[in-house]
């Protein structure tokens, strides 16, 4: 049996949000009981700075109050008949606050509400076209009180409803119809929308708002303060960040260390950046506990040493090999990664590892560390293996070629590929003091050889140089160019340094221009004319028709399409 006539349940709902609306100093209520609009009881009235001043007014918002006797409260949210009537009324209004009391007693209620925009209303609207009822169910899954950001909903509601005129509500369009297009959230406070539903507008090429019909959920919403984060007078991050999601707000500092405020837990996630800012973290960590007795806080602090050494035995190997340790994630290391660290922690001097009394195989490899190519020599007998650094700059190790039956000191760095100068480990200066002293030691005998054979490293670093374009490559070049350059065809010198000129410039000056001419044609009138290098000198000038008249007269065209001038010609032509 009802305790309540349905006069006094308007009355109690009525008074009830009246008597809870004076909790907020920006609001005034306009709600009466015995109020006979057709679809409204009424209105709110948003004002600025707290003040009912007509001058401060916000706007208002229509109300729609409905009241009800429950025998119990509903814990969630309240399912509420609307008429297709009222809904429609409300849509061409601009939209409605809809409340719903439920009412125990006088003093004993519960408000639940929503707000409806003329989108949503919209919706409803179409749902209900193919459909016989004259009421549509409405779910009302929000619990007014005096703690409810209600001034802040209000305002937001008063934004998007400005946005969702009826012309713009028919235009409005899918997710999937937005390309290229800047999407818009709105709103003064965008932490209120965490975790909710919420509109968003496309701006058109007018800089019109086009709303879009998929809501979308703000999932989370994260900030950095730039902010120095110091124990003991040590500078451990410059910055931390903090991301506010529907149940947390949490603090995250460096990598991976978070500590969320509202359920007071400390979390230390696997590692996503780079090694130092990783290893700041965890030393930050063990600096920042204070009980380190605890048998758990033992066992965390024991991992964090175990990850600590590894980093640490990373960033040795980066220092060793010239790797920017910067670059180096822990969450990108791979099984690869661990054996050739090993490897890298193992390596010895030249010295070190010949052993006089066993047979050798030695080989030059590339290995492969984080992305990172690093060039070692390989030592190995049937026992062991041994590695060198290539480029290691406190010994000199030797190679002896043979040429026509007679050996030849060559120095380690004569057979080397564009790919093996290619490696973080690569040093010029300890392949410019080789290339000397090999030089230096050489017989005049043994020079054309040796200058030819560097003629060749001299074209392995200009191809290094159209993989990199690091211009170290070409400071190589020339200097082994003016190393040799009485022992290598100063023909050839020029050609090869022209090609390096026009890499650089893009195009030739008009005294190499005229120099190549020169050569060209001396080279033309004799008997027996080279016809590679004259084809060098056709790419160099661009003579197409001249180029392929003479490369096809080169005897090994494949030797010929393997130099790096014929990369200028396949680029120009690609």
């Amino acid at each position: 049996m009802k305790k309540f006539t349905n006069q006094q349940i308007e009355m109690i709902s009525t008074s009830a949000i009246n008597l809870l609306l004076c909790n907020f100093q920006d609001i005034t209520p306009d709600i009466n009981w015995n109020d006979k609009e057709p679809s409204w009881d009424g209105n709110i009235y948003l004002y600025e700075n707290n003040s009912s001043q007509k001058k401060f007014l916000k706007g208002k918002i229509p109300v729609q109050v409905k009241g009800t006797e429950v025998k119990r409260f509903n814990r969630r949210f309240h399912s509420f008949q609307i008429a297709f009537s009222d809904i429609k009324n409300y849509y061409h209004n601009g939209g409605v606050l809809f409340l719903v009391v439920e009412i125990m007693d006088t003093d004993n209620f519960k408000i639940f509400y929503k707000f409806l925009l003329p989108m949503e209303l919209n919706e409803l609207i179409d749902d209900m076209k193919n459909n016989t009822k004259d009421s549509k169910a409405v779910h009302l899954d929000n619990i007014l009180d005096k703690d409810t950001p209600f001034s802040i909903e209000c305002n937001e509601f008063l934004i998007h409803r400005a946005k969702q005129s009826v012309p713009a509500v028919e235009n409005a369009v899918n997710l999937e119809q937005v390309k290229d297009k800047t999407i818009e959230i709105v709103g003064n406070n965008i932490f209120n929308m965490i975790g909710k539903d919420i509109y968003s507008y496309a701006i058109d090429e007018f800089g019109m708002s086009v709303p879009i019909k998929n809501k979308m959920k703000l999932l989370e919403v994260s900030y950095k303060i730039e902010k120095d984060c110091i124990i003991d007078n040590k500078k451990y991050f410059d910055n931390f960040e903090i991301v506010n999601r529907e149940d947390s707000h949490i603090q995250v500092l460096g990598d991976g260390f978070e500590f969320d405020s509202v359920n007071k837990t400390i979390t230390l996630k696997s590692s996503t950046k780079d090694i130092v800012t990783r290893l700041n973290t965890l030393e930050f960590i063990e600096n920042a506990i204070d009980n380190k007795k605890s048998k758990c806080i033992q066992e965390q602090l024991k991992e964090i040493e175990e990850e600590k050494n590894l980093i640490l035995q990373i960033i040795d190997v980066c220092e060793k090999f010239n790797i920017p340790k910067d670059n180096i994630k822990l969450c990108e290391m791979t099984v690869n990664d661990i054996d050739v660290l090993k490897i890298l922690q193992n390596i010895k001097l030249f010295s070190q590892a010949i052993k006089n009394d066993k047979e050798l195989q030695i080989s030059v490899q590339r290995f492969d560390f984080f992305g990172y190519k690093i060039l070692l020599l390989c030592i190995s007998d049937n026992e062991n293996k041994n590695y060198v650094n290539y480029f290691e700059k406190d010994e000199e190790f030797d190679l002896i070629a043979t040429f026509d039956k007679k050996c030849v000191s060559i120095g380690r760095f004569c057979p080397l590929s564009d790919l093996d100068l290619l490696v973080s480990n690569f040093d010029i200066n300890i392949l410019k003091k080789s290339i000397k002293m090999v030089n230096d030691r050489c017989d005049e005998s043994d020079k054309a050889v040796l200058s030819s054979q560097y003629n060749f490293l001299a074209l392995e670093a200009i191809k290094a140089w159209d993989i990199s374009n690091n211009n170290i490559y070409f400071d190589l070049a020339n200097y082994i160019f003016d190393i040799f350059k009485n022992y290598i065809d100063s023909n050839i010198i020029y050609i090869n340094k022209a090609q390096i000129e026009k890499r650089m410039n893009g195009k030739l000056h008009e005294k190499t221009i005229e120099n190549l001419y020169k050569i060209k044609f001396s080279e033309c009138e004799k008997s027996d004319s080279d016809n590679a290098l004259l084809a060098a000198i056709d790419i160099l000038l661009e003579n197409e028709e001249s180029f392929k008249k003479h490369f096809q007269d080169i005897e090994d065209k494949q030797r010929f399409m393997d130099y790096p001038i014929y990369t200028l010609y396949s680029k120009k032509n690609s």
